[in-house]
């Protein structure tokens, strides 16, 4: 990636990112062909982009057009591959696991042509995608089968945080299956695994962590749920350990999403309000700055608190639309529910502009049939029915 566009992105300004992967794109196209390697990477990038920025259907599009340019040529194998890989994981979130299957077999075939360094990793990543798949389908003997199975591929040489990764995956499959000490049995072991390293610093660790205090949640021991996150501030505390103020402000607000879900409100309050404290003298992630107002806002607006709401959810809004565009499908849904909160109060131009704007965006994003702009739409006819 050029270093001005990850600059954009570094600084959170992916609206600008985006405009200036496809202004590339398009100078690569006419420079090389459409089937060059330099192309297939940046559509590579572009597609990866749009569909983390929420534009799934703009995504496939980048990706179908990879696939097409190098379908006769036998070219490009490894990124059209992880462009078959990327559209199977758009069609898992969509809840549409036939074609997902479809793509991944298809990745899988191609993947026997390469004679790459990369292809023991990529298959190994292309298994772990199918698992996820044979979970979200409810088929979890099968997942269980290819987790066991790529548990027993490693080696002396495999990374501690990647047997860790595997570990917390068995564990949430064994919370969907409601084995809840064998989730307990994958949280720890993955936790063991990471003790060398600083924990909240890794990737693994963080996931393993928050496994485990949602497993507590749900079994119903709330204070152990916390307790885990306390005890290792008061740890870090203790020993004068320094960790990087993202990881921290990822705990501070993990913490506030479990009280909020124990419906301690007052101590989710004071969590949220700290985790937004300690971004202030961060190059915080505009994502995480939103997503703490957002939770925030939503805290209030759940207590009655209607002024602090708007605040908040406004305040996560504008930070989305900086971030992402305001196309983006995460500033839509908080459209949606400003709109109900100025709708309450008899706002209803105001509620009217918010929603209209959040049903363009999801009818964009996500096609007109969705069931989101299916409600949303008849949501905005009830309160201009009720103008008139």
């Amino acid at each position: 990636m050029e270093p001005n566009i990850k600059a954009l992105i570094d600084k959170g300004l992916y609206s600008d990112a985006q405009t200036a992967l496809r202004e590339q794109l398009v100078e690569k196209q006419k420079e090389f062909g459409p089937d060059e390697p330099q192309v297939a990477a940046l559509q590579l990038q572009l597609g990866d982009f749009l569909f983390m920025c929420g534009s799934s259907i703009e995504a496939e599009k980048v990706y179908e057009d990879l696939i097409s340019a190098n379908a006769d040529t036998g070219k490009n194998t490894l990124f059209v591959v992880n462009a078959y890989r990327s559209i199977a994981k758009m069609y898992v979130d969509q809840g549409n696991f036939t074609a997902a299957q479809q793509k991944f077999d298809s990745a899988l075939k191609l993947i026997e042509q390469l004679d790459e360094p990369g292809r023991h990793l990529l298959t190994y990543s292309l298994k772990i995608d199918r698992a996820e798949l044979y979970r979200a389908q409810g088929s979890l003997e099968k997942a269980e089968k290819d987790y066991d199975s790529l548990l027993k591929s490693t080696s002396q040489e495999t990374r501690d945080t990647d047997v860790a990764d595997l570990l917390v995956r068995l564990g949430n499959l064994y919370v969907q299956w409601n084995k809840y000490e064998r989730a307990e049995e994958k949280y720890h072991e993955a936790l063991e695994r990471l003790i060398p390293y600083l924990l909240p610093d890794e990737p693994a660790a963080m996931a393993a962590l928050q496994s485990l205090a949602v497993l507590y949640l749900r079994q119903g021991e709330g204070d152990k749920s916390t307790g885990l996150y306390l005890k290792l501030f008061d740890w870090l505390d203790k020993h004068q350990k320094t960790i990087a103020p993202v990881a921290r402000t990822h705990m501070e607000l993990a913490l506030a999403n479990i009280y909020d879900q124990r419906g301690i409100s007052k101590d989710a309050e004071q969590w949220y309000l700290t985790a937004l404290e300690s971004m202030k003298g961060v190059l915080a992630e505009q994502f995480d700055f939103a997503s703490a107002h957002q939770d925030l806002g939503e805290l209030y607006r759940k207590q009655g608190k209607t002024k602090e709401a708007k605040e908040h959810l406004q305040e996560a809004m504008e930070a989305k639309g900086r971030a992402f565009g305001v196309q983006h499908p995460g500033v839509a849904a908080i459209q949606a529910n400003l709109a109900e909160l100025y709708s309450k109060q008899g706002e209803n131009d105001k509620a009217i502009e918010l929603l209209t704007n959040a049903v363009d965006t999801f009818r964009t994003s996500l096609g007109s049939e969705h069931q989101t702009v299916v409600e949303l739409s008849e949501r905005l006819r009830q309160i201009q029915a009720s103008k008139s």
